[in-house]
């Protein structure tokens, strides 16, 4: 009998030639579509983006924890020399703050000045920017498959308009000065922020469209918004009683979750996957 009609005989097909199939942690869902999502044809997925943030962090906490370990020098420093201006526009010394007999006095004296918080939240738009930005930068690049460098938490080309984002929706962040119920309205303002940065950072568009972008995005995907931040709280909560050991972990994958998430909805204009 011929071999090769032997139906008994080992299969001579090259099996090792096709594509490897996916590790659990490579299979990623597909890349977004910014006009899809706007019209709500893609939707966020909130545990997907938190298994592939956790896979994309992988091999490269290192990098991460480093990036914002310096950063967090720049970010401090920015904080302390706006406290201080904030503290003089108030007529008040810097340094009473830190006499523990004076703390609580000038704390309550500052909390019902509504105009030393209105320039406190003006003041320190610029300085939450920075933050923001750093923040969402690196998420786009651990999304992209691409490695973390401090340079990547100071993405100056969107600084300027990330200012005028934070300027705008400071205002909004005021209300409750006005009125104790106005608090409710610092969730969309959250959520106004959260989409509009990275629409800064990976496309290039106004302030006025990405804060429309943004709006559109939210009203689409809110409950998928919402899950998404509760899971970042959580683990930022169980990261801190862990006397801040498990920031080691947190940091890269709250970071590399965001940057998924916004992979999965809008896809990745600037960075292409190396």
């Amino acid at each position: 009998m011929d071999s090769d009609r032997n139906p008994y005989s080992p299969p001579t097909a090259a099996l090792g030639l096709g594509p490897k199939p996916a590790q659990p942690e490579e299979a990623f869902p597909p890349d977004g579509d910014l006009a899809q999502a706007l019209v709500g044809a893609i939707r966020l997925n909130a545990g997907a983006a938190v298994r592939e943030g956790w896979a994309r962090s992988r091999g490269r906490k290192r990098g991460v924890n480093i990036a914002f370990f310096l950063f967090s020098w720049i970010y401090g420093a920015s904080m302390i020399v706006v406290t201080a201006l904030t503290f003089a526009l108030a007529g008040l010394n810097f340094t009473d703050l830190f006499d523990p007999m004076l703390t609580t006095q000038i704390t309550a004296e500052l909390t019902s000045n509504g105009a030393y918080l209105a320039a406190a939240s003006l003041l320190t738009a610029p300085v939450n920017a920075l933050l923001y930005l750093s923040v969402w930068n690196v998420g786009l690049r651990l999304a992209s498959g691409q490695e973390v460098r401090f340079a990547d938490t100071l993405p100056a080309r969107a600084m300027g308009s990330a200012v005028l984002v934070m300027l705008c929706l400071a205002p909004l962040g005021m209300l409750p000065i006005l009125h104790p119920t106005a608090g409710y309205l610092s969730l969309p303002v959250w959520m106004l922020t959260m989409w509009s940065l990275p629409l800064l950072l990976d496309r290039d568009i106004g302030v006025g469209e990405a804060l429309r972008t943004s709006f559109h995005l939210t009203r689409h995907n809110i409950l998928a918004i919402l899950g998404l931040g509760v899971a970042l709280l959580v683990g930022y909560f169980a990261a801190v009683i862990t006397c801040g050991i498990g920031l080691v972990w947190f940091l890269p994958v709250a970071t590399g979750t965001l940057g998924s998430a916004w992979r999965q909805l809008a896809g990745l204009g600037r960075l292409a996957p190396e």
